[in-house]
């Protein structure tokens, strides 16, 4: 069963939806999420900010789920690669004994 996503706790304002750049890596929002955390956690937050600001974080925490999943498939990728190659009973090598 997969996990759930920010949108099913959060019901968002079909006008005005939060995105995020598909293109953000994974350090970046990492870093945008402890900002998000420092903030709700030193200063008092007005009701309407802390809203956005929890949106934002579950936008964040999926990104970063998906950057993860995609990661996890592409070392998962590499390592069965890798174990074929390991299993290959004929390695390209050289033969050095020739003179």
């Amino acid at each position: 069963m997969p996990e759930p996503s920010a949108s099913d706790y959060l019901s968002l304002d079909p006008l005005s939806e939060p995105s995020i750049d598909p293109l953000l890596d994974y350090g970046s929002a990492v870093g945008e999420l402890e900002a998000i955390l420092a903030r709700l956690e030193s200063t008092a937050v007005d009701v309407d900010e802390l809203a956005q600001q929890v949106r934002r974080a579950a936008i964040l925490i999926d990104h970063c789920r998906s950057r993860l999943h995609v990661v996890e498939a592409d070392v998962g990728g590499v390592l069965s690669e890798l174990g074929q190659r390991g299993s290959d009973p004929t390695p390209n090598t050289v033969d050095q004994s020739t003179p």
